[in-house]
C-alpha cells in the first residue's frame, strides 16, 4: 500500500502577535488550528515559486563523538535534483546522544571549532564563504549550527550530476569531533566517501579526489541549500530511517524514508538509532520536544517544506500506552505549522503484544489522523506484513539478521509503500 489520503488544510489560523525581540529576535505565537486540525498561521509553499531549501540528499546530524583527535576532513557525494549555481552548507558543532546511550537529546561537542566546507564538481573546487567573499573559515560555536553564505559558483552543477562536499575541521581544546558512528549505514567508498581524523592533519579542502579514511566512522553536512522549485524534506524518527542495516556501503540513500526520496529532491536526515517521541522525559501538547528538538527544528523551519516521521515503535519498547503516543504525535507535529506533516506506519518487531495491541492501535491512530492532524500517511507496516497488524513479516529475505529492522529487500519494499504527492 502506498499513500492513503492527502488532506486539503483547513483555512488557516490568524498570525499570532509578533514575539519580542531577543538575542536573534524570538519567534511570533502560532495562530490556533484550522478546523481539520492542521495549525494555521503560516502560509505554506505554493509549490511553483523557487524558495531557499535544499539542493542535495546524503546530509543529517551526527550520533556520536571522537575524543581521541581533534582535527578531521571529510568528503562526501551528493546527487544535484536541481541545476545549483550558488549553494550553502549547515555544519554542526553538537550531535545526538545515541553514541552517549542515555540520556538521548541534542549535546555539545563542548568546543568551537573551525570549519572550511568546498564543493567538487568535475576536477573543480569552490570554496564557501563565511560572512564575505574573502572569509573561508567560519567559527562554530559549541552547541550551535554554523551556516555558510549562499555562495556563488563558478560552474553550475546540473541536474542529476554527482558533486561533493569537501569539510576541514579543527575543534578547540576539551572539544570533541562529532561523527555518525552506528554500523551500517557505512561510507559509501565506491561514491567517493572518505573521512580521517587525527593529529597535524593537512587541510584537504582545497584537493581533488579521495583520501584514506580512518576506520568507520563519517561526518555530513546537516544541510546543503540554495534555491529550489523542489519540496525540501526532513526525514524524522528512528533507527529505520537512519537505515540500520541497510547496505549503505553500495546504495547511495539508505533507510526507508532516503530511498523513498532518492534524488529527486533535498533531503536531511535527522533521525537517530534508539530515538522516540518519549525519549526526554514527558510530554504535552504545549511544551514538548525542547531536548530533542532545538538544533534540528531550527533547520526545518530554516529550508524544509515538509516533514516525514516515523517514530512509534521505540516508543512502544518504552511501555507508552498508544493514547500517551497519540498526544506526542500531536506535539510534535504541532511545532511544524508551516510544514506539509507526514507519517509512516510502524513494521512490529515481533507478532505479540504490545506490538498487536498497542503498536497496531498506534499505526491504526496514524492512517485515521490524515485530514486531522496529518496531511499524509505511508502503510509502510502492511508492506511489509503478511497482513494488516499480522505483525509478521511477509518474506523472510525482508528481514535482517537481527530479527528487527529490515534487510536491503525489506528496505525497498518499505520505500515503495512512501508515494508522495506531486
Amino acid at each position: 500500500m502506498s499513500v492513503i489520503e492527502v488532506s486539503t488544510p483547513g483555512p488557516q489560523g490568524p498570525a499570532g502577535p509578533a514575539g519580542a525581540n531577543g538575542t536573534n529576535g524570538a519567534n511570533g505565537a502560532t495562530g490556533p488550528q484550522g478546523p481539520q486540525g492542521i495549525p494555521g498561521a503560516y502560509a505554506r509553499w505554493d509549490g511553483v515559486t523557487p524558495y531557499l531549501g535544499l539542493v542535495a540528499g546524503r546530509t543529517g546530524c551526527a550520533s556520536d563523538k571522537i575524543t581521541t583527535a581533534l582535527e578531521f576532513n571529510a568528503r562526501t557525494a551528493h546527487v544535484a535534483p536541481v541545476d545549483i549555481s550558488a549553494i550553502g552548507a549547515a555544519v554542526a558543532g553538537w550531535y545526538i546522544g545515541y553514541g552517549d546511550s542515555t540520556p538521548f537529546g541534542e549535546k555539545a561537542i563542548g568546543a568551537d571549532s573551525q570549519r572550511k566546507v568546498s564543493i567538487e564538481y568535475n576536477g573543480q573546487i569552490a570554496h564557501l564563504t563565511f560572512g564575505g567573499p574573502q572569509q573561508l573559515v567560519g567559527t562554530c560555536y559549541n552547541f550551535s549550527t554554523l551556516f555558510s553564505d549562499l555562495t556563488p559558483l563558478p560552474f553550475t552543477i546540473p541536474k542529476g550530476a554527482t558533486f561533493w562536499t569537501r569539510e576541514h575541521g579543527v575543534v578547540g581544546a576539551g572539544g570533541t569531533i562529532p561523527v555518525t558512528n552506528t554500523g551500517n549505514p557505512a561510507r559509501n567508498a565506491a561514491a567517493g566517501d572518505c573521512f580521517e581524523y587525527g593529529t597535524g592533519l593537512s587541510d584537504r579542502s582545497g584537493d581533488t579526489g579521495t583520501f584514506a579514511s580512518t576506520d568507520t566512522p563519517y561526518l555530513r553536512p546537516l544541510a546543503l541549500f540554495g534555491m529550489t522549485d523542489k519540496h525540501s524534506y526532513a526525514c524524522v524518527g528512528d533507527s529505520r530511517v537512519v537505515g540500520l542495516q541497510d547496505d549503505g556501503a553500495n546504495n547511495l540513500y539508505v533507510g526507508e524514508q532516503a530511498r523513498a526520496i532518492g534524488s529527486s529532491a533535498g533531503y536531511t536526515n535527522l533521525a537517530i538509532v534508539g530515538e522516540a517521541m518519549s525519549s526526554v522525559g514527558s510530554t504535552t501538547l504545549n511544551g514538548v520536544f525542547t531536548t530533542l528538538y532545538t538544533q534540528r527544528a531550527d533547520i526545518i523551519r530554516r529550508f524544509c517544506t515538509r516533514v516525514i516521521c516515523n517514530y512509534g515503535i521505540n516508543d512502544v519498547v518504552n511501555n507508552q500506552t498508544a493514547q500517551q503516543m497519540s498526544v506526542s504525535a500531536q506535539a510534535l507535529r504541532a511545532m511544524f505549522p508551516k510544514q506539509e506533516f507526514y507519517w509512516t506506519t510502524q513494521m512490529a518487531e515481533g507478532p505479540n503484544p504490545p506490538y498487536t495491541t498497542i503498536g497496531a492501535a498506534f499505526n491504526n491512530f496514524i492512517l485515521a489522523s490524515v485530514g486531522g492532524f496529518l496531511d499524509g500517511a505511508f502503510d509502510v507496516a502492511t508492506a511489509l506484513s503478511t497482513a494488516r497488524n499480522s505483525c509478521t513479516y511477509g518474506s523472510s529475505s525482508w528481514v535482517s539478521s537481527d530479527g528487527v529492522h529490515e534487510s536491503p529487500a525489506g528496505y525497498a519494499i518499505a520505500a515503495s509503500a512512501i508515494q508522495f504527492p506531486a
